[in-house]
């Protein structure tokens, strides 16, 4: 929930405070959107070098290593 207050911003936070929610300071960002944490590209890295670690042990084992 996005809450904007220009009077009564006292009343507001500890009536927050009373209902167990807390308060996240934020500002307004003109540059457009950017990826801040990408989770598909992560696990897709991931997933990429297990499997090129997976291969690179199966190779060892077939020539003996």
């Amino acid at each position: 929930m996005m809450l904007y207050c220009e009077e009564g911003k006292t009343r507001l936070r500890e009536a927050m405070r009373t209902a167990g929610l807390r308060e996240l300071k934020f500002r307004i960002d003109f540059e457009g959107s950017k990826v801040v944490f990408d989770v598909v590209s992560r696990d897709g890295r991931l997933a990429h070098i297990h499997r090129q670690n997976h291969h690179e042990l199966a190779l060892a084992k077939k020539n003996g290593g």
